[in-house]
């Protein structure tokens, strides 16, 4: 009997349909077709229970849907086929994604440790070249340093050579000899007289050379 009845309200609701698109206010019948089966809807929505009639309403509904709107589209209903495959084609997206995503992570990675390794490398070579910088400096000051020092000596070397040949040319103008000049000062800055100091050494050496250079034939300046 319910079987029959179903057929029936089948026809029916295909009748009516019909019917709305001849009378002269087709969406008026539409929308009343319409809420009725939205008000089914609500009631499978609570829960209550609803007879095979209001059933086969219910799946003529985006006919009816049409006749109010004729852009509307009627939505395509997937099997469990079409489902599955549509799941997996999500899964295999977000799997492309965190894919790429461990590989956008894998690339900052690598980025990041060969910025600290040049950071590193380049912090090393700078504190290299400041160390040898450093030792340059103290090499060249060292060096200066030990030019002045040479430079204080050879200006003292000067200063005695200077004196000494001062004082020869006043005792060779007092004795008017040479020799005797040279006698009387290798005697006065004899190394055995002056506790073989330095200046005694140097004078007895310079006093050498002047004596030679006037044997030489050569006259003495200073």
């Amino acid at each position: 009997m319910n079987h029959m009845n179903s057929i029936f309200s089948v026809l029916d609701i295909e009748e009516d349909i019909e019917n709305v698109k001849t009378t002269s206010n087709p969406l008026r019948k539409a929308r009343k077709k319409l809420k009725e089966i939205y008000n089914i809807q609500e009631k499978l929505e609570k829960g209550e229970k609803i007879d095979d009639v209001q059933i086969e309403k219910i799946q003529f509904r985006f006919k009816w849907e049409k006749i109010v709107n004729p852009n509307f589209k009627e939505p395509e209903f997937q099997t469990k086929k079409q489902k599955e495959d549509q799941e997996k084609k999500r899964l295999r997206k977000k799997m492309e994604k965190e894919k790429m995503e461990r590989k956008e992570l894998e690339r900052k990675e690598r980025k990041e440790m060969k910025e600290r390794k040049e950071r590193k490398e380049r912090n090393e070579r700078n504190e290299r070249n400041e160390k040898e910088r450093n030792e340059r400096n103290e090499r060249n000051e060292k060096e200066r340093n030990e030019r002045n020092e040479r430079k204080i000596r050879e200006n003292k070397k000067s200063t005695l050579e200077i004196e000494i040949i001062r004082e020869y040319n006043n005792e060779y103008n007092t004795l008017q000899d040479h020799k005797k000049t040279y006698r009387k000062l290798i005697l006065k800055y004899h190394p055995d007289k002056n506790y073989n100091n330095d200046v005694s050494l140097k004078a007895s050496q310079i006093i050498n050379n002047i004596y030679n250079d006037v044997n030489n034939g050569l006259s003495i300046t200073f």
